[in-house]
């Protein structure tokens, strides 16, 4: 393709691959220049903080720690960049995929969550997931809370890690609908992620209609 039209597909593809719940890693050189030098170039800062403003899951570093002369302040740099503009679109609305490739109840059910996460002013979204679907597909919608996945598959917790926002706590989960809310949050007030007397939203998404340990969606003070 034309090189001026490089940008714009590169935020296409960034659109669609949320649309569809996929993961983005940007790994185009972001910070070439500190594989020499202390400090990265301005328009080197601009493009990654322009790569957060798009939505990418993950920044990926490559020459600059693999065989750089910085590779620890490479690495902290980018981490200073993210956090910055990460804070700066702190106040950016969640977003709702109208349209979306994958509309249906389990969709609804987690732009409800982040809605009521959002107006009730919860601490987290708790994701409860096996495969990992639920986390995902909160994720896609950027909450301004953080998720908490709570699965009990440590694979499915290890690659949640790459997904924004989201945080893998792995455990045995509890699928009694009626009880997983006390049980989880007395887990995770015990391991200190979430503080005691905290409001959270909980929500888990099965395309099976028929089990009774998913699709549900609740808000409680842990």
């Amino acid at each position: 393709m034309p090189l001026e039209r490089v940008p714009r597909v590169q935020k296409d593809v960034t659109r669609r691959a949320r649309a569809w719940k996929i993961p983005v890693i940007l790994a185009t050189q972001v910070l070439e220049s500190m594989t020499t030098e202390g400090r990265p170039t301005r328009a080197e800062v601009s493009d990654a903080a322009n790569a957060v403003d798009d939505g990418v899951d993950a920044i990926m570093l490559a020459g600059e720690t693999a065989s750089g002369a910085f590779p620890a302040k490479a690495v902290q740099t980018l981490d200073l960049i993210i956090r910055t503009a990460e804070a700066d679109r702190a106040q950016t609305a969640p977003l709702v995929f109208k349209n979306s490739a994958h509309h249906d109840h389990s969709q609804a059910i987690c732009e409800a969550a982040v809605t009521l996460a959002e107006h009730g002013e919860a601490h987290a979204i708790i994701a409860v997931t096996r495969g990992g679907k639920t986390a995902r597909r909160l994720s896609a919608l950027r909450p301004r809370v953080p998720i908490l996945a709570m699965t009990d598959g440590v694979q499915t917790a290890r690659r949640l890690l790459l997904h924004w926002g989201v945080f893998p706590v792995a455990s045995s989960i509890v699928r009694k609908v009626d009880s997983v809310g006390t049980l989880i949050g007395r887990q995770l007030v015990e391991r200190g992620l979430v503080p005691e007397g905290a409001l959270v939203v909980l929500a888990s998404v099965s395309a099976d209609l028929g089990r009774v340990d998913a699709n549900y969606l609740k808000i409680q003070r842990l």
